[in-house]
């Protein structure tokens, strides 16, 4: 999340795009956003287009936790994948994406469409996001 948060810092982005993305509960993501509030990784201002909408921003110490977290995520990559081979990698590859494409059948039915409360959007979030 906060990678994401961090990579779309110029325009800043909403816990909706969030969720959009990585599918979470919202409920999930307020909680999570709210410890990386409190550690001042993250900051939250108001959308000026829509003062109902709140846009996270990553913040300069979130800035300098990114150089680590790219370490260590690719350094548990390497480990995840020492010894493949490069056809073993295309097939994993393959056989991911076509686990992902399966996902996305199933998760797109007509009763995830249903609107739910957005945490950003509540008018009470301001002092618990």
């Amino acid at each position: 999340m906060l990678f994401f948060i961090l990579s779309h810092s110029a325009k800043g982005t909403s816990l909706t795009d969030i969720h959009r993305e990585f599918g979470f509960s919202k409920a999930t993501l307020c909680r999570i956003l709210k410890q990386l509030r409190q550690a001042g990784y993250v900051r939250v201002e108001p959308c000026a287009a829509d003062e109902r909408r709140k846009l996270l921003f990553g913040t300069e110490k979130g800035a300098q936790t990114r150089h680590f977290l790219d370490q260590a995520v690719h350094k548990a990559w390497d480990q995840v994948y020492e010894g493949f081979s490069d056809a073993e990698l295309q097939e994993l590859d393959r056989l991911q994406k076509k686990m992902i494409q399966n996902l996305s059948v199933h998760t797109n039915s007509p009763n995830d469409s249903r609107r739910r409360e957005d945490c950003e959007e509540s008018p009470t979030t301001t002092q618990t996001v």
